[in-house]
């Protein structure tokens, strides 16, 4: 019996050294470290990054588990990690003296400090490529993907199965901040949207007046994204300009051993959905005019990505996602059926969403790294006045920017730079700038449409252009 148990044994210690997983971390800053085994290990991980400040982690390679890698990577940093609840805290080591007290080693406690000024931790949550690729989200948003965060309140229009055709990022409240009082970046650059943020995009109020932003001004298909970082407490001060959190998106890099290239599809439409609804809610749903209420729509998603090698040096990265819908509507407005009588005429709105990237960048410099990306990222609402026929008017959104990014590492220092020139704009584009009131109870009107049944004018047209555009130009030095 003693010799079958030792082959177990073996064979049970052969399966663990074959699956084991293995950590490698190349020369870098500790944070940058700590980042990486955490993305590693597919764990969040929470840290002071006034402990991480200016120190170095040494190069480790195929270190076969996670506590043993964290230990090498801390070593002479005074820090140590604990593993709790699935996430990685790094906190500042427990030190263990020699003397005896009954037996035992003493323990040496942190040096309590007083101070009149408040002091907390930063709060980091760091959201990997494996979470972004498998989570599942109903439209590929950045904002999509902080869903289950305590600390972030979404709206009540998301995922709200009212709204079903809408493809735009849901509004998010960081802390009880305002949707647009937050930090969104792309790669350290704002994305913010200053035109107009504040308003609703499902109503009409657009018709006429000015039309309503979102607080992004590009919405960033999630293929494109290779983490999301999420600072919430104590941020550093190389950000600013929120009030909320800072939502920090890294696009992706080439892959550097091979060429790769990946194409979805996905679609859905409101007969796969089961709604449950009231008598009243069923009847409103029946005789709906504008998109805050949707039992028909169709949803369209695509992309399509190719990346790789130009040379030992440089790869490039070329991707395209579009998203599309369509949400049919009715009019209050009412038509001839031919024989007679009237009823009301159904209209579609559409919503299209576009991102074509282009992104150039450095490969396997030990010091040194370097990109180049342009995107141009538009984004269409096609609408219509329920009281006016032919009163289709595009709200758009959107632009393009061009981002370069360096970071040298210079032996005594870093130095990192961000530079970035973009446009984007929030404007109404109408099929008919003008709109006319006519009375149809004069002989030999023959209108075939009207306000209502019983109506004596009948409606046509829309409201003016309005354009507003920002080309803001961003520049980063630290």
């Amino acid at each position: 019996m003693g010799i079958k148990y030792s082959k177990i044994a073996l064979y049970l210690a052969l399966c663990s050294s074959v699956y084991a997983q293995s950590f490698s971390v190349d020369a870098q800053s500790l944070e940058e470290a700590i980042q990486g085994i955490a993305t590693q290990a597919k764990m969040p991980y929470i840290a002071d990054g006034k402990l991480l400040k200016g120190k170095k982690a040494p190069v480790l390679s195929h270190v076969e588990t996670l506590q043993e890698a964290l230990r090498k990577v801390l070593e002479g940093s005074g820090l140590e990690a604990v593993i709790e609840n699935e996430t990685i805290m790094i906190k500042p080591k427990v030190l263990r003296v020699s003397t005896q007290t009954n037996g035992k080693d003493a323990v040496v406690l942190k040096p309590i400090s007083i101070s009149s000024t408040p002091q907390s931790t930063v709060a980091t949550t760091v959201i990997d490529s494996t979470y972004i690729q498998s989570a599942p989200t109903a439209n590929h948003t950045i904002t999509d993907l902080l869903r289950g965060k305590s600390y972030i309140q979404f709206d009540q229009s998301s995922l709200s199965s009212a709204t079903g055709g809408e493809i735009t990022p849901p509004k998010v409240s960081i802390f009880g901040s305002k949707h647009y009082e937050n930090n969104f970046m792309l790669n350290g650059v704002s994305n913010n949207n200053e035109l107009n943020p504040g308003g609703s995009e499902l109503g009409t109020s657009d018709m006429s007046g000015q039309p309503s932003g979102e607080a992004q001004s590009f919405f960033i298909d999630t293929s494109l994204v290779e983490t999301v970082i999420v600072h919430t407490e104590n941020v550093s001060s190389e950000y600013g300009d929120f009030l909320g959190g800072v939502v920090d998106a890294k696009l992706k890099d080439a892959s550097k051993d091979a060429w790769h290239g990946s194409l979805s599809a996905r679609y859905t439409e409101d007969s796969w959905a089961r709604f449950h609804l009231t008598e009243d809610e069923r009847e409103e749903a029946e005789t709906t005019t504008t998109a805050k209420l949707q039992p028909e729509f169709k949803k369209k998603d695509y992309s399509l990505s190719l990346h790789g090698p130009l040379s030992e040096h440089l790869g490039l990265m070329v991707n395209y996602a579009k998203k599309e819908s369509e949400i049919p509507l009715l009019t209050n407005y009412v038509v001839s059926d031919g024989n007679g009588g009237w009823t009301r005429d159904k209209v579609s709105q559409y919503r299209e969403s576009e991102n074509f990237l282009v992104r150039l960048n450095t490969q396997d410099y030990d010091y040194f790294k370097a990109s180049l990306t342009a995107i141009y990222a538009p984004y269409t609402q096609s609408k219509f006045i329920p009281n006016f026929k032919d009163s289709d008017y595009d709200i758009k959104g959107g632009g393009y920017t061009l981002i370069y990014s360096m970071e040298n590492d210079l032996g005594f220092g870093k130095w990192k730079n961000t530079l970035s020139y973009q446009m984007n704009e929030v404007s109404r584009d109408s099929s008919n700038n003008t709109n006319y009131g006519w009375r149809n109870s004069y002989a030999g009107a023959n209108l075939d449409w009207k306000n209502s049944t019983t109506s004596t004018t009948s409606s046509e047209g829309g409201f003016d252009d309005y354009e507003q555009k920002s080309k803001p130009t961003h520049g980063r030095v630290f």
